[in-house]
């Protein structure tokens, strides 16, 4: 896959509104469209990135959003996320509440009750509302399993985005029904794990991300000028992913366009 590919691919998860692509998120979205990535899922983790989110989303055919406030920042926004969320959840371009989710390696400015107590404030929300959910979790697997099982049941759709688990991890997900996104980080040394469990991830829940500006593939030739992560890398994962899988490129571009299609109703 590449310049010449035959499907057009869902980036997941790319976070456009990094300072970053400040002033050239335009170019960003031509280079990914130029080697057929065809849309792009902007990730809220605040409440100001949701707002930034949602008005790039409204303004690029090729973009839509997720609102929500991620582990890091559950501190800052807890008090006004619900008023934040309200506004924007009835946008069309929205499609998911998240990122949302636990991150113990990173209190600093989160203690771990707040960042439980926020994530389940939006897992009640999407349940009510009926929205799927953008997960993420580091290294709080036990807690955070313990959290989505009593709320699974009630949810629409999940999926854990930025997957680095183990097979453990992997497994307890699955059986609940979690869709699991890949990004660069499989293509990278601290990611080589992942190469030897993916097989465990049915076709149709599985889906691919970029986590742009994050986890640049280091196995790419030809890197992209800004020297991070864009979504112009989409086709380099899938095609790393496909190969670790043992099937074709455009197999897995099609099965998870197809999974993205289907969970976000894009």
């Amino acid at each position: 896959m590449g310049q010449n590919t035959v499907a057009t691919l869902i980036d997941i998860g790319a976070r456009l509104t990094d300072k970053v692509f400040e002033n050239n998120v335009k170019q960003v979205i031509a280079r990914a469209s130029a080697v057929g990535v065809g849309t792009i899922i902007v990730n809220g983790i605040n409440d100001v990135l949701s707002l930034a989110a949602v008005d790039l989303a409204v303004r690029n055919p090729k973009l839509y959003a997720t609102v929500g406030i991620g582990p890091t920042h559950a501190a800052q926004c807890y008090g006004r996320w619900a008023k934040t969320l309200e506004r924007l959840i009835h946008i069309k371009k929205v499609v998911a509440i998240g990122e949302c989710g636990l991150d113990y390696t990173d209190t600093y400015f989160s203690p771990l009750d707040v960042q439980e107590k926020c994530l389940e404030a939006q897992l009640e929300y999407a349940a009510d509302c009926g929205f799927p959910v953008v997960l993420f979790q580091q290294e709080a697997h036990e807690i955070f399993l313990e959290i989505m099982t009593r709320y699974r049941p009630r949810l629409k759709a999940v999926v854990l985005h930025r997957f680095s688990g183990d097979q453990e991890e992997l497994a307890a997900y699955l059986d609940l029904d979690m869709h699991i996104g890949l990004n660069g980080l499989i293509c990278n040394r601290k990611g080589r794990h992942l190469r030897k469990i993916i097989h465990l991830i049915p076709d149709d829940r599985l889906m691919i991300e970029t986590t742009a500006p994050d986890e640049l593939p280091k196995s790419m030739k030809l890197r992209p000028a800004s020297k991070v992560s864009e979504p112009l890398c989409l086709p380099h994962i899938c095609t790393f992913i496909a190969k670790c899988r043992g099937v074709t490129p455009q197999f897995l571009a099609l099965a998870t366009t197809l999974n993205a299609k289907n969970f976000f109703k894009i």
